[in-house]
């Protein structure tokens, strides 16, 4: 396997146990999960793998430059999924609650609807931003998640940053 997708199932193991104590998982039958930064798609490639949620919603938000890879990468190991790509996405159908793998790009945040997403994620990549983009994702995620919620964030603590800009710096 590759090293990612190690990654990938590593954090779906840590991150189920909580999964259980907030979701009873065996009469859960809808689940709305919406991750910023997916890579290639392997961590929602895992929770559509190893969830037996009848309706499990994913929706993706990624610069469309890299939505190819992570749409392609799902295709691929989730094949039976509905997919749903940024140029068919419209403020009905980010989450219609139909078993949809959603892709969006960060220009189309304002169509995620409110109070719809019982689960944010973001790993590893934060820290390739600035403080004032990852603050916007979190007023979003305050916006769309549900009163009850989990979130799941794997970030690295310190990054370089321009102390004049407030802008990453490329190390």
């Amino acid at each position: 396997l590759h090293y990612e997708r190690l990654l990938a199932y590593n954090y779906y193991n840590e991150f189920i146990e909580y999964l259980r104590k907030e979701f009873s998982l065996k009469k859960t039958k809808n689940i709305n999960i919406l991750e910023i930064g997916p890579g290639v798609g392997n961590l929602c490639m895992v929770f559509q793998k190893e969830l037996n949620i009848k309706k499990l919603n994913y929706c993706l938000i990624d610069f469309s430059e890299a939505i190819i890879f992570s749409a392609l990468n799902l295709m691929y190991h989730v094949p039976n999924a509905k997919f749903v790509l940024p140029h068919e996405v419209n403020a009905k159908n980010v989450i219609k609650n139909e078993g949809n793998i959603t892709f969006i790009t960060p220009e189309q945040i304002n169509k995620l609807p409110k109070n719809k997403f019982d689960i944010g994620i973001n790993t590893n990549s934060f820290h390739e931003m600035s403080k004032e983009i990852i603050n916007n994702y979190f007023r979003m995620m305050r916006k769309v998640l549900k009163n009850k919620n989990l979130l799941f964030t794997v970030n690295r603590v310190e990054k370089a940053m321009d102390l004049i800009t407030g802008r990453s710096v490329n190390t």
